[in-house]
């Protein structure tokens, strides 16, 4: 238990930190900026290279992960983009066989980082099958062509020794009845060996998508770019568009969507919080002064977390939101500080020794709530789900970041724009005085 003199002796440690951060607010304030500057640009590449795919939830020495890399390793073409045309008449598909025609000599000069290979037909499959036939016919179909060949080899030898006693005409060698059979089963599907169907009035372009990180995504982007600069397949002939589908288009259509989503959450959560500012402080400058040094405590925590030994490089579908959840929650501090500033503002003190006062009776309690959240978040980082473990370093980081930016930077950013008469009076809480003392008869402790 400490005595009176230890605790004046802690009292004049925090007020001579104070002291000295109100009066170095400008450097530590230009420290913050140059600190902010590369660790927002940094956050602005984790959220423009937002991995959507479901294997970055895991971890990457999982077994199916493991697995999944060797498969890519060893297989090509596990993932397409196709272009699609659609005609509104049947009649019009060739038109949109030569726009492919003209899209696939553009795609020929991307490298090859960016496209394995491209086909626009099943002309190579159909080879080999032509060519190696036999090898896929059923049995029964195999010993009938053995028959027919070994026939016609008996009558051939039999014709030419004279021992054809009967004159029979020769036995034919003809296989189209096992042709056409064949041929149903879905030899007749692209007749052409194109990727066209009349039935349904399309054609289609394929293209397979290399090694590069985010190839799909780039490859998107310059096919849409150059079908742009060829005019379009409407060009070649009214009412055919273009679409795209396979993996690539679904994979990149999720992310924007993503995307999306983040911008509306975090802008719903930026006007939610300055709302509910305003209408508690009723100070124009509470909103800014609030989310300024909470704006730069977010990016520094994703810039903390890429390095050793968090290593959080990219972001999930789950750690996409957490930039909303570190405003959201890392701001209760500077809150608690504010108020309790202008409280001694109220009471006719000046912004410096207001701040003075305010500080030493918020740190403490707000220093808990941040612990005490952090470790929650942290709790996470346990997990091996990559979703959960990158949830607990940003939570974790962002937390501790946010209070220990907010008691460094709001102090003295207050005491700089807050240079009018004191605040004395009636408190600005509106409602809420009443609401307290409602509260406090109806439920006393």
């Amino acid at each position: 238990m400490r005595g009176p003199r230890q605790e004046n002796t802690q009292v004049k440690k925090s007020e001579a930190l104070l002291r000295w951060i109100l009066a170095r607010g400008v450097w530590l304030w230009a420290l913050a900026l140059l600190a902010f500057l590369p660790a927002a640009i940094h956050t602005g590449k984790l959220y423009a290279g937002l991995r959507s795919e479901f294997d970055r939830l895991l971890p990457r020495d999982a077994p199916s992960v493991q697995a999944l890399d060797e498969l890519r390793g060893r297989l090509e073409g596990l993932q397409h983009l196709g272009v699609v045309v659609e005609a509104d008449d049947a009649a019009k598909l060739p038109q949109g066989e030569r726009f492919l025609d003209d899209l696939a000599a553009r795609v020929a000069a991307y490298p090859p980082g960016l496209v394995r290979s491209m086909r626009t037909g099943q002309q190579e499959e159909r080879a080999f099958l032509e060519g190696h036939a036999t090898l896929y016919l059923d049995l029964e179909d195999l010993r009938t062509v053995r028959e027919r060949i070994e026939a016609r080899r008996d009558w051939e030898v039999a014709h030419a020794m004279g021992t054809d006693l009967d004159d029979d005409p020769p036995p034919p060698v003809a296989f189209d009845d096992i042709k056409q059979k064949y041929e149903a089963r879905g030899g007749k599907k692209f007749p052409s060996g194109r990727f066209t169907s009349a039935e349904q009035r399309v054609t289609l372009l394929l293209l397979e998508v290399g090694p590069t990180a985010n190839a799909g995504r780039e490859l998107l982007a310059r096919v849409k770019a150059d079908i742009a600069a060829l005019g379009g397949p409407a060009k070649y002939a009214p009412g055919l568009r273009a679409g795209f589908s396979g993996e690539v288009a679904i994979n990149v259509e999720e992310t924007e969507a993503l995307m999306a989503d983040l911008s509306i959450s975090s802008l719903l959560v930026l006007i939610a919080v300055a709302v509910a500012l305003q209408a508690y402080f009723r100070w124009w400058a509470a909103t800014p002064l609030l989310l300024a040094p909470l704006l730069v405590a977010t990016a520094i925590s994703f810039g903390l977390a890429s390095l050793p030994p968090f290593h959080v490089r990219e972001l999930n579908s789950n750690t996409a939101f957490l930039a909303s959840i570190i405003i959201g929650n890392g701001i209760n501090p500077g809150i608690i500080l504010l108020a309790r500033y202008l409280e001694e503002r109220r009471r006719g003190l000046d912004p410096r020794a207001a701040m003075l006062a305010a500080v030493p009776a918020s740190a403490p309690g707000t220093l808990t709530a941040a612990l005490a959240a952090a470790s929650s978040y942290a709790a996470l980082a346990l997990t091996q789900f990559q979703g959960f473990r990158q949830f607990g370093f940003l939570g974790g980081i962002g937390m501790v970041t946010a209070w220990v930016l907010t008691y460094l930077l709001l102090p003295p950013l207050v005491v700089w724009v807050d240079r009018g008469p004191a605040r004395t009076g009636a408190s600005e809480a509106g409602i809420l005085d009443p609401l307290a003392r409602l509260i406090g008869r109806r439920a006393p402790v």
